[in-house]
C-alpha cells in the first residue's frame, strides 16, 4: 500500500464507520515468507548463526527490535491529512521479539518451566519500560505460533508491541469493566471468575494464583481465558511470586491446544486414508 504522500511511512488511519485507528505501512510487504520455492531460500533470523543475533557469542533468551515493524519510533505526533471525515496521523510506536530458546523447533509446554518463567518476567520488565514512552498508549505481548495465522518465522518467539492507540476491543473492555464497578462495586473480572469456580462447569484449570476458563460468553471454538484470582491491575503488578503460577497456567493452556489441534490432524488423516 502507498503513502498518501508517495513515500514510505507508517500511518494510521482513521475509520469513521466503527471509530477506530487501522495502522498501515508499505515496507511489510518485503517481509520474508516461508512458503512455495521461497522456503527453501528462507533462513530463520531467530536461530543462533542469523545475523541478527551475531552481536550474542551465546544467549538463552533475548529481546530484540522487531525489524520489518509496521511503527515508527518517536514522540513527535505529524497529521499527514485531514479531510472530511478522514483523518491519517503518523503512527508511533515500537515492538520488541522475544526469542525464548535458541532451539528452532518447542513451545511453552515443551519448556522447562524456570525458563518459561524468566521469559515472562523479561516480558514484564519490557512492559514497564515500553508504556513509560510518553508516546505509548497501549502495550500489547502475544505469542506468534504456525503459519496458519500467518506467522512467517516458526522459530518459538513472542512480540511485544507497543502501541499509540488503545484497540477498540480493549478500549470497550475498559469501559465495561469501569460500568460495572460504578454499579456492582466491585470487579467484573472478579464476578465472571466468581461465576466460574462456583458452578466449576468450565474451569480447565486452576492454580494458586490463576484460573483457566471457557467463559460462558466465548466467541471462538476451543475459546480460553486465564484470569487472576488476585487483583493485578496490570502484568508491572504481578509480583515474583505470582510469575511462577503464570507461567504454569500458561503452560497447561498451551499443552492443551497442542494435543487438540494434534487430534484433529490424527483424525483428518485417518478419515483421508
Amino acid at each position: 500500500m502507498k503513502s498518501i504522500r508517495g513515500v514510505l511511512m507508517n500511518e494510521a488511519c482513521w475509520n469513521p464507520l466503527v471509530k477506530q485507528w487501522i495502522i498501515v505501512t508499505e515496507h511489510r510487504s518485503t517481509r520474508p515468507w516461508r512458503q512455495g520455492k521461497k522456503q527453501a531460500m528462507f533462513k530463520c533470523p531467530f536461530c543462533p548463526s542469523a545475523l541478527e543475533l551475531a552481536y550474542l557469542e551465546k544467549w538463552s533468551i533475548v529481546s530484540l527490535l522487531e525489524l520489518s515493524i509496521c511503527l515508527v519510533e518517536g514522540s513527535l505526533l505529524v497529521k499527514l491529512l485531514e479531510l472530511d471525515a478522514y483523518s491519517v496521523i503518523e503512527a508511533h510506536g515500537t515492538c520488541r521479539v522475544v526469542e525464548e530458546t535458541p532451539e528452532y523447533k518447542g513451545d511453552l509446554c515443551t519448556l522447562s518451566l524456570d525458563r518459561i518463567t524468566k521469559v515472562i518476567d523479561l516480558c514484564r520488565n519490557e512492559y514497564i519500560k515500553l508504556f513509560s514512552l510518553s508516546y505509548v498508549e497501549y502495550v500489547d505481548t502475544l505469542r506468534d505460533r504456525g503459519n496458519e495465522i500467518g506467522v512467517l518465522v516458526m522459530h518459538l518467539h513472542s512480540q511485544i508491541h507497543a502501541l499509540p492507540l488503545v484497540s477498540l476491543r480493549v478500549k470497550a473492555e475498559l469501559e465495561s469493566i469501569k460500568e460495572y464497578y460504578g454499579v456492582a462495586g466491585k470487579s467484573l473480572l472478579y464476578s465472571i471468575v466468581g461465576c466460574e469456580l462456583k458452578k466449576l462447569e468450565k474451569v480447565i484449570y486452576e492454580n494458586d494464583y490463576y484460573v483457566v476458563i471457557a467463559p460462558l460468553y466465548a466467541m471462538w471454538p476451543y475459546e480460553g481465558h486465564v484470569y487472576p484470582k488476585k487483583h493485578f491491575t496490570s502484568i508491572a503488578e504481578v509480583i515474583s511470586g505470582a510469575l511462577r503460577y503464570l507461567t504454569d497456567a500458561l503452560r497447561i493452556v498451551t499443552a492443551m491446544y497442542t494435543a487438540l489441534l494434534e487430534a484433529q490432524e490424527l483424525n483428518k488423516d485417518a478419515s483421508l486414508s
